[in-house]
């Protein structure tokens, strides 16, 4: 004699079935390879996370949010992850990219003159890039953040858009740079504090 299985016990297996299924997600492998030239030693962090999903403002806007990859806080944002960036305070630490000698001289000369805790660099195609991540690591103005140690005077950087070079702009807008040599900057003001293009710095230091 064969027993009919009743079809609430089906429906049950089928519940359990979807419910495991839905559970799963494919989790996204994220690589950064942190390299610099001369003599800096290149560092490969890995890390397997989940991306965050993007935020949508009310106006429709997407806006990017902070991931960390080893020590270091990238920004994700419609499926693209920045390079990773860290404090320049943090140089020298274990598991902190290397710099170069000549790229340090370079932002010991800065400090000179720029006095903040929110110091960053990068390394964007294996070149260094130093700014100051005043308005927040993954929330920049429009036009993105001042690279210090530029050559040029419009060459600016914007996480999570950025992702192998920075961009630059028209026209230069900020005075000279008295760490880089005939700089073109606009002007005759004084770095005792930002100009106009670079809010919220402390920079208090002279030469």
């Amino acid at each position: 004699m064969i027993r009919r299985v009743s079809p609430i016990f089906f429906l049950l297996v089928l519940c359990i079935i979807t419910f495991a299924c839905s559970g799963q997600r494919s989790r996204t492998q994220i690589t950064r390879t942190l390299t610099g030239s001369g003599h800096r030693v290149g560092r490969v962090e890995t890390m397997i996370f989940r991306p965050p999903e993007a935020i949508f403002e009310p106006e429709g806007a997407l806006m990017p949010v902070e991931v960390q990859i080893g020590l270091g806080t990238a920004c994700y944002l419609n499926g693209h992850t920045s390079s990773a960036s860290f404090p320049v305070s943090d140089i020298g630490r274990p598991g902190i990219p290397k710099v170069s000698p000549s790229d340090l001289s370079m932002l010991h000369r800065i400090m000179r003159y720029v006095h903040t805790r929110t110091l960053r660099f990068v390394f964007l195609s294996g070149k260094f890039y130093v700014y100051d991540a005043s308005a927040g690591l993954c929330n920049p103005r429009p036009s993105g953040y001042y690279v210090l140690n530029a050559a040029s005077c419009n060459v600016y950087y914007q996480p999570p858009l950025d992702l192998k070079a920075p961009h630059a702009v028209p026209g230069c807008w900020n005075v000279p740079r008295p760490w880089i040599p005939h700089d073109r900057g606009r002007g005759k003001g004084s770095w005792s504090h930002y100009p106009s293009g670079n809010p919220g710095g402390q920079i208090t230091g002279s030469a």
